[in-house]
């Protein structure tokens, strides 16, 4: 048992928290310095998903005996977050509602210190991303959760835009209320009619009956929040940190019907710089004439490049009837790589590299 007091431990602690904020500073400074470096070099911005990819990658290597990996890498991902803020601003236009789920997710990858915008249309959306350089996109690309998936594949076909990065993100709720202390004792609880479709099994083992009022928006449900009777909302738990005057109930609540989202960062700017185990996505227009898709899979298999994943969306109207969308990792061979692509062109399939990027959890 230790000798020292109480006073002299928490005295202790003080100490470390002085040294953490110094360190941090140090960190933030450092990033400052390598912005300078890369506009000197002619780097258009500072933005590097695949260095931050590398620095969460590299935490898996330390021993953090006694830490939780997913409480570590919530840290750094402030850290970072306002290291990247000092280098440049740049706006993160999320396609999707203020207050929901694809922006809790912008939240969990890039931080508060990120300036955060939700954007409701995909015209508004690639707006945003041309606005300047620094500026970047962050779509759902999982077509159950998708907003305007036609448009964003037609987009990336057409070169204006490239993917930078995946982001893997499971969703996670918080309830809350306004002033009671227990659900059981507010009026009601506020969802959209899709979060009470996620939160359906939530719903079902509750011991009590709770009025559920059917909100048209998310921002409608933090609306209903502010009322003067105790009333309960169920929201994304990064976006409840940003609501210091609601109390939390539970927390930590998952949706049966959904495991994980795939989120794609887009940019009008996209560096194609090849590195073996980065990602990349390839389009692939046909129309019922095309008939070498399965022997372009059959080339993969034989070249033993990785396919991550094979799906298709479906077009009216359109030159082609069908976007076949290849997921798959870039070999140590790059000229395998390269030859693939080449076969592609060789049979007509007009395919197009999105970009090559890293992918987060």
């Amino acid at each position: 048992m230790t000798s020292k007091s109480l006073e002299e431990l928490r005295k202790n602690l003080d100490v470390v928290d002085r040294s953490l904020i110094d360190l941090i500073k140090q960190r933030v400074d450092l990033a400052r310095e390598i912005c300078g470096v890369k506009r000197a070099s002619g780097f258009e911005t500072c933005f590097s998903p695949i260095r931050e990819a590398e620095v969460f990658k590299n935490l898996r290597h330390y021993n953090l005996d006694g830490l939780h990996q997913n409480g570590v890498e919530s840290i750094f991902v402030e850290i970072v977050s306002a290291c990247r803020s000092a280098q440049e601003h740049g706006r993160i236009s999320v396609l999707g509602e203020k207050n929901g789920l694809f922006n809790d997710a912008a939240l969990a990858r890039f931080g508060h210190s990120a300036d955060i915008v939700a954007v409701d249309n995909f015209d508004d959306f690639c707006t945003e991303l041309n606005k300047g350089q620094t500026n970047i996109g962050f779509a759902s690309f999982t077509p159950e959760h998708s907003l305007e998936p036609l448009a964003l594949v037609e987009t990336l076909m057409s070169g204006k835009l490239g993917i930078v990065e995946e982001f893997n993100f499971a969703p996670e709720f918080s309830v809350v209320t306004n002033s009671a202390r227990d659900l059981s004792e507010a009026n009601e609880i506020c969802v959209t009619s899709e979060m009470l479709r996620l939160m359906r099994q939530f719903f079902i083992t509750l011991s009590f009956d709770l009025k559920i009022k059917i909100c048209r928006s998310m921002s409608e449900v933090c609306e209903n929040l502010e009322s003067v009777n105790p009333v309960a909302a169920i929201l994304p738990s990064k976006l409840v940190e940003s609501y210091k005057n609601f109390i939390v109930v539970k927390s930590g609540i998952k949706s049966e019907q959904i495991q994980r989202v795939k989120f794609l960062t887009l940019s009008a700017s996209i560096p194609l710089e090849y590195k073996a185990g980065l990602k990349t996505t390839i389009m692939c227009p046909l129309n019922q004439r095309s008939e070498h898709i399965y022997d372009i899979v059959a080339s993969m298999r034989e070249r033993q490049i990785e396919v991550a994943g094979i799906h298709n969306l479906n077009f009216v109207d359109k030159a082609w009837d069908t976007v076949v969308i290849i997921d798959l990792f870039l070999p140590e061979d790059r000229g395998s790589f390269e030859n693939l692509m080449g076969e592609f062109q060789k049979k007509g399939l007009l395919a197009r590299s999105c970009g090559y990027y890293p992918v987060f959890k």
